[in-house]
């Protein structure tokens, strides 16, 4: 099974608040350049955009249930129609943590304490979440991107 895409069709979701309201209708194509990093919960890529801008994109695919994923031919995840309870009680709550992690980085950002991109997106494809972040800057570093990248890598998600 392929584990990273080439590339991705990510639809924007809309927020209001400290709410999700849907998909927006926006669509964004993003191309994989490298992986920056992969951790228990997510894989993070570093990634261009349409226009050519530099992204760092977190997917949620936490590793402990990866046995259940199938990347699918246009890079999108796809979980199985059916699972067991259990399975799928783990998914949301993988899926509950990346949003409040979404949220809490959002928020770091408005408050000017967070430097190096632009705010968060979070984005949907298939059957998984994307938080992405554009830069403007020659190179995405680690140091840059301070907590963004190291919360994929060491936050072990509450599956």
């Amino acid at each position: 099974m392929q584990e990273q895409f080439d590339a991705l069709s990510l639809h924007r979701v809309g927020v209001s608040g400290r709410e999700l309201t849907g998909v927006s209708g926006q669509t964004e194509r993003f191309t994989q350049v490298r992986q920056l990093g992969e951790g228990s919960s997510c894989i993070t890529y570093l990634a261009l955009n349409s226009d050519g801008h530099r992204a760092v994109i977190k997917e949620l695919y936490p590793r402990k249930l990866r046995r259940l994923y199938q990347r699918q031919s246009d890079g999108s995840l796809k979980l199985p129609e059916r699972m067991t309870l259990l399975d799928r009680k783990r998914i949301e709550k993988a899926q509950e943590a990346f949003v409040r992690e979404y949220f809490w980085q959002r928020e770091l950002q408005q408050s000017n304490s967070f430097t190096g991109g632009n705010s968060p997106l979070l984005y949907l494809s298939g059957d998984s979440l994307y938080n992405v972040m554009t830069y403007d800057g020659e190179q995405v570093t680690g140091e840059e991107m301070g907590d963004f990248v190291r919360e994929c890598l060491w936050q072990d998600p509450p599956v």
